[in-house]
């Protein structure tokens, strides 16, 4: 129960635009498609083209997202930023 509080409060913030200043996601992106899953029983790997509106253009990044299972729940333990260029 109290993990879906948090869940909420942080979907909440999300939708908010900002996060807090302590907080490590700081833009949200505007839009995002996903390039890339691949996954065994217990590893996956998500590529995702995501972009975030910055003043007078869109920065374009590619995310890959390094996830494990444990407790039958994927949880991302690792991630890689590529800067792709901007719009």
């Amino acid at each position: 129960e109290e993990q879906q509080i948090l869940i909420k409060n942080f979907k909440k913030q999300m939708e908010g635009e900002r996060l807090q200043s302590d907080q490590s996601i700081v833009i949200i992106p505007t839009d995002f498609e996903i390039l890339h899953t691949s996954y065994n029983s217990d590893k996956a790997t998500v590529i995702v083209q995501e972009e975030f509106l910055q003043t007078g253009f869109t920065a374009v990044k590619s995310f890959t997202y390094y996830l494990h299972r444990l407790d039958g729940i994927w949880k991302v333990y690792n991630y890689e930023v590529k800067n792709i260029g901007t719009k």
